[in-house]
């Protein structure tokens, strides 16, 4: 159970502030409006893992998962949102705030829940608990100040596809996001982002197309510039993903396009690249992917973003930028969870020498195969207690990538595990 009075509220005072459907003033302690870089909108959900291991949760969102990332780097990032009152948005308001991310104008709406997901690991099926959510309910007039304050000192706004799906109220708060932004000359981030769960692809498209002249940075999937490419015939045969992304900014206007592409191996590795078109051409790393094992197979494509976004705030050149972005999702994705977990010392500095050092320190590795995780646990705290502290579960173990997180969550953080 979270202490809710962290978050300068109790239950009672919950459902008695402000107006029924709204509480105000009920901030994380000791975080206060500041001059920020980036402004993300978006929900954020609790994530529940089913498996053989029991139930995993951890906290995820792509706005929030940008907004986490772009503070690791180091950057000042607003998240604006809305939680319920229940103790999964005081955990998500918690894990956001931990790692810096300005979390003050981020709204608690007692009567409404969090909005949550499930996956069922064996049966691969994903379940959304999300009609009632708070975010769901969020409409602009909520926010005081108004939502053009709160964004005014920002460099870039960053949004999804997956905001304007929620209903009818998220779609105006998102219209009203773009809005504030392009009067007030802040540049706008938009990343398609198409949930099969939430609308047709085409739906989705119908709502973005007439906003892309506003939009400076946006972010497609491989499928997103096929569908656009046949759409409206823009090339013929088989074009290049850089040929596709430079065909798309020239026909609606906007400054950068971008494409992260994962590319499966034999080996159950993945080849990671991206391509941007931009004013001065297209970049691409195709030639120079960065090769990854993830262990987690969410959250990297937004931090790739958010490596890209901090690359552009530092004025870096394009193929660099590039190349970074790509090296920050694959480490996004070495560890188990939604939001990212590498700091800017880590990516810039010497972290994959400094991961080989401790592992020859450590000198021996303990490889943990099974098929009973509680076991697999148990084994791995009994190892750690006999001094391992380098552990690595093999990938065809029952529940491998639910163990690793929670091994992740029950051992000390200078065990490394795999």
């Amino acid at each position: 159970m979270l202490d809710r009075t962290r978050f300068g509220c109790t239950t009672g005072i919950l459902r008695r502030c402000g107006r029924p459907s709204k509480v105000q003033g009920l901030r994380p302690l000791g975080r206060v409006d500041r001059m920020v870089e980036v402004v993300t909108l978006g929900e954020a959900m609790l994530r529940n893992v089913d498996g053989a291991a029991g139930r995993l949760q951890s906290v995820g969102g792509a706005e929030l998962n940008v907004a986490v990332a772009l503070a690791q780097l180091g950057r000042k990032a607003k998240w604006l949102s809305a939680v319920g009152g229940d103790d999964a948005g005081l955990r998500i308001l918690d894990e956001a705030s931990r790692v810096g991310v300005d979390t003050a104008s981020v709204l608690i709406l007692s009567e409404h829940s969090t909005g949550e997901y499930t996956v069922d690991m064996a049966a691969e099926k994903i379940e959304y608990q999300r009609a009632d959510s708070a975010f769901a309910k969020l409409s602009p007039t909520m926010f005081e100040p108004s939502l053009r304050q709160l964004i005014g000192s920002a460099q870039w706004l960053h949004l999804t596809g997956i905001t304007p799906l929620l209903g009818g109220s998220a779609r105006g708060l998102w219209s009203t996001m773009l809005a504030a932004a392009e009067l007030d000359g802040i540049k706008i981030s938009l990343d398609f982002n198409h949930r099969t769960a939430l609308a047709e692809w085409d739906e989705l498209w119908r709502i973005i197309e007439p906003h892309l002249r506003k939009i400076h940075l946006l972010t497609l999937s491989v499928s997103d510039l096929e569908n656009i490419n046949r759409e409206y015939r823009l090339l013929s045969g088989t074009p290049t993903v850089e040929e596709m992304v430079d065909a798309v900014r020239s026909r609606w206007l906007v400054t950068w396009v971008a494409c992260t592409v994962k590319e499966p191996q034999t080996d159950g590795s993945q080849l990671r690249w991206s391509a941007v078109a931009g004013p001065q051409g297209v970049a691409s790393t195709r030639e120079a992917p960065t090769s990854q094992c993830p262990v987690e197979p969410l959250g990297g494509g937004d931090a790739w973003l958010a490596a890209l976004l901090d690359g552009m705030l530092a004025n870096m050149a394009l193929e660099e930028n590039l190349m970074r972005a790509d090296r920050y999702a694959a480490l996004a994705q070495s560890s188990p969870g939604d939001l990212a977990t590498i700091t800017k010392a880590q990516l810039d500095g010497d972290f994959l020498d400094a991961t080989l050092e401790r592992l020859r320190s450590a000198q021996t590795i303990a490889i943990l195969r099974g098929t009973k995780p509680d076991l697999m646990v148990e084994r791995a705290k009994e190892l750690v207690d006999a001094g391992i502290t380098a552990i690595e579960i093999t990938l065809d173990s029952t529940d491998a990538l639910a163990t690793l997180q929670r091994l992740r969550a029950e051992l000390p953080p200078d065990i490394l595990l795999g």
